[in-house]
């Protein structure tokens, strides 16, 4: 996973909370932090953390595998185990 996009990151660190059975809330603190510890520069940091807050309601319904606000990849993000 090292090297992965944040995006990517994050899916795998959700993935693996998820199989857990740890809820959103717990869950998208630590997995973004992990998500984000390969980027150095605080400005593209910052940017990719407030790029993934902007989505954070898409993510917690793929997460809850229910249906988000236009958004068809829940199935695709975490699917059915």
């Amino acid at each position: 996973m090292t090297g992965a996009h944040p995006p990517a990151r994050l899916r795998d660190e959700l993935a693996r909370r998820r199989g857990e059975g740890m809820r959103f809330p717990a869950a998208w603190p630590p997995s973004v932090t992990v998500a984000l510890s390969g980027i150095k520069t605080g400005d593209r940091r910052r940017e990719w953390r407030d790029a993934l807050a902007a989505t954070k309601e898409s993510w917690w319904c793929a997460y809850d595998r229910t249906p988000g606000p236009g958004d068809t990849l829940t199935g695709e993000l975490f699917p059915p185990a």
